[in-house]
């Protein structure tokens, strides 16, 4: 019996020995390097998550995709932590919050959120991947790759746009008549940081807001005056189913500091795509492995189903 009991331990034994170096452990939804997101983990991340309303409905639709999911945003998470450890950059919260509020800029966050989270996407989720965006910066940074974010290279940007713009800023306000038109024209054309003032005062149907426009999206009745007008020059034309008078203005172009959130955020997305294949080789030598249980991870770093299905531990 003694003899029966050591073999039968020492079977157990190499079955644990074995499981280990397969990196098939029950407890563990991932392994990522040295680094694990546990089963635990995993359950919390999700849990923490469906507390949102939102969430919770739209994970309700596909419950195991929806876990993939956070299994995934996870898993993406270490990879960028260790990419960070390798390269030498950190990204404090601070950072990741101040970035947050830049986005949302101009819009109310709790509606922003409800319209994420209407999507799956959680606080945390947004959290973690503008993280993975800064990370991945400054990186690109570390490794000289960022030049199209200097002062220079985004004038040069924004003078290319100005030389190859096809559309204006134009605006149109509908006054009672010719002589409060020669009025708003005269005031627009000494002051046209006035346009909002002053569309505010002649609001209505007819009266828009100054906004990029295309040649074909500026109405019939004004567009030949538009074509020829100079920026921050204002003209008049009678129109007879608004009326009134209707003051057409073109406004002065954007300014580069105007425009400069925009040219960065679409230089940042040319320098986050010559920084992602450096986080790519992160991933590959670090060897990540999900646990079957929940899928397999993809190609494009995300964990989907499983072709394979369920691995059987024991076999072989």
């Amino acid at each position: 019996m003694q003899i029966r009991r050591l073999t039968a331990a020492a079977v157990a034994g190499l079955a644990l020995v074995g499981l280990a170096g397969c990196r098939t452990a029950p407890n563990v939804a991932a392994y990522v390097g040295d680094a694990q997101v546990s089963v635990a983990a995993l359950d919390s991340a999700v849990d923490d998550r469906l507390e949102d309303p939102a969430v919770e409905q739209f994970a309700s639709q596909d419950p195991e995709t929806y876990e993939r999911q956070v299994l995934g945003y996870l898993v993406d998470d270490q990879v960028h932590t260790r990419a960070a450890e390798l390269y030498d950059v950190e990204v404090t919260s601070r950072e990741v919050r101040d970035r947050l509020d830049q986005i949302f800029a101009g819009q109310d966050q709790e509606q922003a959120y409800a319209g994420l989270a209407a999507q799956g996407l959680s606080r945390q989720d947004a959290f973690l991947l503008i993280r993975q965006q800064l990370i991945r910066l400054k990186i690109a940074e570390k490794e000289g790759l960022a030049d199209p974010l200097s002062d220079e290279a985004l004038r040069k940007r924004y003078e290319e746009r100005a030389a190859d713009a096809t559309s204006i800023e134009f605006g149109y306000i509908t006054v009672p008549n010719q002589r409060t038109a020669n009025q708003v024209v005269a005031a627009l054309e000494a002051d046209p940081d006035r346009y909002d003032e002053l569309a505010e005062r002649f609001a209505g149907q007819y009266t828009v807001d100054l906004q990029s426009l295309s040649p074909e999206q500026i109405p019939g009745p004004l567009a030949e005056q538009a074509a020829g007008a100079e920026p921050g020059t204002a003209f008049s034309v009678p129109v007879e189913e608004t009326g009134g008078i209707v003051v057409g203005f073109v406004g002065p172009p954007a300014s580069f500091e105007e425009l400069r959130p925009q040219l960065q955020q679409e230089a940042e997305g040319e320098v986050d795509q010559e920084a992602k294949p450096l986080v790519e080789k992160v991933r590959k030598d670090l060897d990540v492995v999900v646990n079957p249980r929940y899928g397999e991870l993809q190609e494009d770093g995300q964990v989907g189903t499983a072709e394979s299905g369920v691995v059987d531990i024991l076999e072989g």
